[in-house]
């Protein structure tokens, strides 16, 4: 029994000492009031919207010494202090800054929970962007209608360069403007409307929110070296009805056809198509350009095309004719009947008779009813008429 009792308590022993102890368990209690306390923290790290970085606290307590807290090389738990944080939110001994923290500040009030009297209040300053640099990625010709993407860096006031448009540092995080085209997460798209194009360049203006005090502008130039397309059609003709289906037949009888589909309708005729062609030599630009203005329906299109490479496809093609109605399904053919079935009389012996069932073979069911005819297609409209005014030069 002896020998039980102290295995029993070897083996509870070892299981304790066996088992990691919690952090905060290990962790040592402030027990008596320090002279004052500071806020810990790594004056390198990145501090911008959305980053994380990590704190400590360092206590002075009356005899010259430094306690401090376990993430700043100490054994004090975190939990010795309350943290208040403006621009911000404490977990963990780290700080998270606000993602739509454009103040440039995050400020962190520490106190001692036990000894609330003693406390520290510091204001960081956020880092901020000093430069922006831009590069373009054609994604397409230089021309209107065209896109192409930003591929954007920031350097930061203590030389951190981080790329633009990722989760550390989102597109929201700047205003942009842009002439001559829209922008979306990067994506610039050029404006279709060569009026709308200043000096055959789009402009896009970057500023930052933590620092408009340091705008960026990059221009990303045309060279109208495109193959245009312009394309002019008439109204598809109208779908021909289905024709009805045909209705089954009763026992034995044939099903009825399937009507006729219609006639799919015309297309129609495309509208015509007038253009306007002349040439000129543009000083900004640096040589000729082709400009084509298009009219059709009331519709203005205007085109300005490099000679050298450029070039514009007219088109005017009628809409296509209407499919035809598909026929109707045949009617489904009767069931078939049964043998007729007749009783005899067989003879067994001299007094006795029995009666036999006899069936006859049963009848063939009626046939199935045709399918109608489906309807012809429409005729594909005419194309459209194209007139080309052009001047000499052109």
């Amino acid at each position: 029994m002896k020998t039980f009792t102290l295995f029993v308590a070897i083996f509870c022993s070892l299981t304790a000492s066996a088992a990691p102890a919690a952090p905060e368990l290990l962790a040592k209690k402030l027990r008596k009031k320090p002279s004052s306390i500071e806020l810990a923290y790594d004056d390198q790290d990145l501090r911008i919207p959305n980053a994380i970085f990590v704190i400590g606290v360092k206590a002075k307590m009356p005899d010259g010494t430094e306690l401090r807290t376990r993430n700043w090389g100490g054994k004090l738990g975190m939990k010795n202090f309350r943290f208040e944080v403006s621009g911000g939110q404490y977990q963990f001994g780290k700080i998270r800054i606000a993602p739509d923290n454009f103040s440039g500040f995050v400020t962190i009030h520490v106190s001692a929970r036990k000894f609330p009297d003693v406390s520290t209040s510091v204001k960081l300053p956020l880092n901020k962007e000093m430069q922006l640099l831009v590069d373009h990625k054609a994604l397409g010709d230089a021309a209107p209608g065209e896109k192409y993407r930003l591929a954007i860096e920031a350097i930061f006031d203590n030389g951190y360069r981080l790329p633009v448009g990722n989760r550390k540092l989102p597109f929201k995080n700047y205003h942009f403007q842009v002439t001559g085209g829209t922008i979306r997460r990067g994506l610039v798209k050029i404006a279709e409307d060569p009026d709308r194009i200043i000096a055959h360049r789009v402009a896009v203006d970057i500023t930052p929110k933590s620092n408009p005090d340091v705008p960026t502008t990059s221009f990303f130039p045309l060279d109208y070296i495109k193959r245009y397309r312009y394309s002019n059609g008439g109204a598809f003709g109208l779908s021909g009805f289905n024709g009805r289906n045909g209705s089954g037949g009763g026992p034995g009888q044939s099903g009825q056809q399937g009507g006729n589909g219609e006639h799919g309708d015309h297309g129609r005729h495309a509208p015509v198509v007038a253009v306007y062609v002349d040439v000129y030599y543009d000083k900004q630009f640096g040589g000729e350009l082709i400009v084509a203005e298009v009219i059709s329906e009331g519709r203005f299109t205007k085109y300005l095309i490099n000679p050298t490479g450029g070039s514009l496809r007219l088109s005017a093609v009628g809409g296509s004719g209407g499919d035809g109605g598909a026929g109707g399904d045949g009617g489904r053919g009767g069931d078939g009947r049964d043998g007729k079935v007749r009783i005899l009389k067989e003879q067994v012996n001299d007094s006795t008779y029995r009666e036999v069932r006899e069936i006859g073979p049963a009848q063939d069911g009626g046939n199935g009813g045709d399918g109608g005819f489906g309807g012809d297609g429409g005729h594909g409209g005419d194309g459209g008429d194209i007139y080309v005014h052009f001047t000499l030069a052109a």
